[in-house]
């Protein structure tokens, strides 16, 4: 029983520490400056399994340009923590709602240009998986304690 403790233990703290970074560098791109910017390319993609019996992911594949200083940048992050999905719809809002505007709000950080976030908000749930594993270690330990 100790080995699975350990495991859930280091997994959920893991999980907790990567959450917390996204949510942090959120937090710290909400009060980046801000310039308009030009959405060049936006799907949404299926990433196929490689095994049949697995279901496939989908992915917001987007690439926009930006100019800071007179230097023209270009990412292809949406969000800190905007990743990948069983479920294509949300990516779909996304990418729907991206291409009917006609220039994008570039939030980029000053220190290092070429880094920039379209969104500011979380786009993860990691830190709560986080900490329901550290709740499964918690029980567990509590359980093994008491069978002693």
């Amino acid at each position: 029983m100790l080995p699975f403790i350990l495991i859930f233990l280091v997994a959920g703290l893991g999980l907790v520490f990567i959450g917390r970074k996204f949510e942090r560098q959120a937090r710290l791109a909400a009060r980046w400056p801000t310039v308009a910017g030009q959405l060049e390319h936006c799907e949404v993609a299926e990433l196929r399994s490689r095994r049949i019996e697995e279901t496939s992911s989908w992915q917001l594949q987007i690439r926009y340009s930006y100019v800071v200083g007179g230097v023209t940048y270009r990412s292809t992050q949406y969000a800190f923590g905007y990743g990948d999905g069983r479920d294509d719809g949300k990516h779909r809002i996304v990418a729907d709602a991206l291409k009917r505007q006609p220039q994008l709000l570039v939030h980029y950080d000053p220190a290092h240009p070429g880094t920039a976030v379209l969104s500011t908000q979380v786009r993860t749930n990691i830190s709560t998986a986080g900490y329901a594993t550290l709740g499964v270690a918690l029980v567990s330990a509590l359980i093994w304690i008491a069978s002693c």
